[in-house]
């Protein structure tokens, strides 16, 4: 049986632990705040929920960015280059 990656984006909401225990790759999606990009990855949260949540209680508006296809390339090739399939879960 060939080997495979389970691949998903950040959308998904998987917990860290979650992600350590299944050993879940996980993409993150990015979102910006007055101008400022921030990366929502589970494992390395450059934002902790309680500031985010309390710029847009403050009013701060928040647009999101969906990945492109150089982001996936970049987590995928060596994936497929060392012989594993992959199931992404978008």
């Amino acid at each position: 049986m060939k080997t495979f990656t389970i691949l998903t984006d950040s959308s998904s909401d998987l917990t860290p632990g979650l992600c350590e225990q299944l050993n879940v790759k996980v993409l993150p999606l990015s979102f910006f705040i007055e101008g400022k990009q921030y990366y929502n990855d589970p494992l390395n949260p450059e934002i902790s929920h309680k500031d985010f949540y309390t710029l847009l209680s403050d009013g701060k508006m928040v647009t999101t960015s969906a990945l492109n296809p150089e982001q996936f390339r970049e987590v995928m090739e060596p994936e497929l280059i060392d012989g594993n399939d992959i199931l992404y879960l978008g």
